[in-house]
């Protein structure tokens, strides 16, 4: 993705006095069958961000947010998915 991609009506975050972020973008995601091994469990999606530093010549990585998502396994045609109440997976 571009900088001026980055920058366009599609990812502007609105910010409230509250602290609240309202995002405009959104994606489809799937999740490969093999994270749901168990009857139930948790698992991951984390927001790394990449840059480049032209002085060092390289590329390094900063973790900017990660949220924890239990699961639930229903049936073939259902996952159950919820946010963990406390910071902590199962």
């Amino acid at each position: 993705m571009t900088f001026d991609e980055f920058n366009s009506d599609e990812y502007y975050v609105t910010t409230r006095t509250n602290g609240k972020h309202t995002f405009n973008h959104n994606e489809t995601i799937t999740v490969p069958k093999e994270v749901f091994a168990r009857e139930s469990g948790s698992f991951v999606f984390q927001i790394t961000e990449i840059w480049f530093s032209a002085t060092l010549s390289q590329y390094g990585t900063v973790v900017r947010n990660s949220i924890f998502v239990n699961y639930d396994y229903i049936d073939e045609q259902t996952i159950s998915l919820s946010k963990p109440s406390s910071s902590r997976p199962r």
